[in-house]
């Protein structure tokens, strides 16, 4: 029943509904404290925090991520602790208080180094990559965005890719490299235009299982058992072409998107 008022709560958060998002996640969360069950706890005070940050109250929100913080490094839950780490790291970008938000970004990288998660560890190395060039120090940002370039090619994460170009793109017109910018800007308009088409997409998904399968979700979720699956496809009766792809330990509220599988490589447009 967690596992179904989470999901019903991230579907609200997508399609913006946020108090009715946080409604879902606050019974969850009370669900998940009184079983004790620290893992659960953690990641619904993670999604809280989200909800906050989404409707610009910082202070509550930064004040929920450390808790989650806390208690996922304390279970050794490393995953978790640097999508934790990350997130503070990204309010404390919202004040352009650059030399918090570069501490637990790296504290974040120090967590995902931990485990084997590569989409993660490029993820915070692209965040690296944008917070050192707000602080002037390009060596390092040029740096990370290589590493962080090098693993979502790698692993086909085209949202990653995006990132890491459009920070490529102000990279060297700071260093006066128009024809490098050109470059980057140019993969990151046939990269960003790829990802719009998958969200747009997911988009219409999750509508449709907002307005139609709040039920069947519920259903589902009390019958799945395993708290960390790494992958769960729940398929719309009404929209067969669609997957959602919900991943309990991603660091956004967002589900991945896996649909479309025959469109243009955008790859091959490099």
């Amino acid at each position: 029943m967690i596992n179904a008022l989470n999901w019903i709560g991230k579907i609200h958060t997508v399609t913006f509904d946020y108090d009715e998002a946080n409604n879902y996640f606050l019974k969850a969360l009370k669900m998940a404290e009184s079983n004790n069950d620290a893992i659960n706890i953690a990641m619904l005070t993670n999604n809280i925090a989200n909800i906050y940050s989404k409707k610009g109250q910082m202070d509550k929100a930064m004040l929920m991520f450390k808790k989650a913080l806390i208690l996922n490094e304390k279970s050794n839950h490393f995953q978790w602790a640097a999508i934790n780490s990350h997130n503070i790291a990204q309010e404390f970008l919202k004040l352009n208080k650059l030399d918090s938000a570069d501490k637990y970004m790296l504290n974040a990288l120090s967590l995902i180094n931990r485990i084997d998660d590569n989409y993660t560890r490029a993820s915070i190395l692209a965040k690296l990559g944008g917070i050192y060039i707000l602080k002037d120090d390009l060596v390092m940002a040029k740096e990370y965005l290589h590493q962080a370039d090098s693993i979502a090619k790698e692993n086909k994460a085209i949202d990653i890719l995006v990132e890491v170009n459009k920070s490529y793109a102000e990279l060297f017109h700071q260093l006066n490299e128009p024809r490098e910018e050109a470059k980057s800007l140019r993969k990151y308009k046939v990269l960003s235009d790829s990802l719009m088409s998958d969200r747009n997409t997911r988009m219409l998904a999750e509508l449709k299982f907002k307005t139609n399968n709040e039920e069947s979700l519920i259903i589902y979720g009390q019958s799945l058992k395993i708290q960390d699956k790494h992958l769960v496809d729940i398929i719309n009766e009404n929209y067969k072409t669609v997957a959602i792809s919900i991943r309990p330990n991603s660091w956004s509220s967002l589900e991945l998107l896996e649909a479309e599988k025959h469109r243009i490589d955008p790859y091959s447009l490099l």
